[in-house]
């Protein structure tokens, strides 16, 4: 718990949940309430939660971690199998769950810099420089230890093929990739004071040069 009047980052974490549930059905209306229109119903839900918080580090800088939580449901997954000749897709009605994760994270600050004049008119240059550093990373899900993918034989002489069970989940399946990058961005604003004799009260007019250059 920190001091009467001082916020802490914890003070600042930002949570929020939201959840998405559909059902959908394509298929020709002869076949409405039959066997088969269950066979062809696609349902599912996504759960997703973010949380975030900001802090001061160095008393300059600001750090501003986030992460993103992602559940999927379904009630069904598919099985593929070699049969000798061919690929045997089956749909197993089995509840089944996947979960996937993103970081990222941003740093920045602002550098100010002010020129003076002694000139009647123009009383002084500012520069904002904003610079902001992120990083965003998502893990490969397609691991052995999730569960998520599997392999299965495509052919006679034994090449395999990774599939998701979930590839045909109504949200799709999480990411079977490692994704990562860093991005750098370098914010400026250029502003003029000057002299505004038409105003005895503000007599001090800004004048934007540059109002967003990066």
């Amino acid at each position: 718990i920190g001091k009467q009047g001082k916020t802490n980052w914890i003070d600042k974490i930002g949570v929020s949940y939201n959840v998405n549930v559909k059902n959908s059905l394509s298929i020709a209306d002869s076949l409405l309430f039959t066997k088969t229109s269950l066979e062809n119903l696609r349902n599912g839900a996504q759960h997703n939660i973010p949380v975030s918080t900001s802090m001061k580090i160095f008393n300059y800088f600001t750090l501003s971690p986030k992460i993103n939580l992602k559940e999927r449901w379904y009630l069904s997954q598919i099985e593929k199998q070699w049969d000798g000749s061919n690929i045997i897709t089956d749909t197993v009605n089995k509840f089944t769950r996947a979960h996937e994760y993103q970081f990222s994270t941003s740093l920045n600050t602002k550098v100010y810099g002010i020129l003076n004049f002694n000139n009647k008119k123009i009383k002084a240059i500012r520069h904002v420089i904003t610079p902001n550093l992120s990083f965003n990373y998502k893990p490969d899900f397609s691991s052995n230890k999730y569960g998520y993918y599997k392999n299965v034989q495509i052919d006679s002489i034994g090449n395999t093929q990774t599939y998701s069970i979930m590839q045909n989940g109504i949200f799709g399946s999480p990411s079977n990739q490692k994704q990562g990058n860093i991005n750098i961005n370098i914010g400026n604003i250029l502003e003029m004071k000057v002299l505004n004799k038409n105003d005895s009260i503000n007599n001090i007019r800004k004048i934007k040069l540059l109002e967003s250059f990066n």
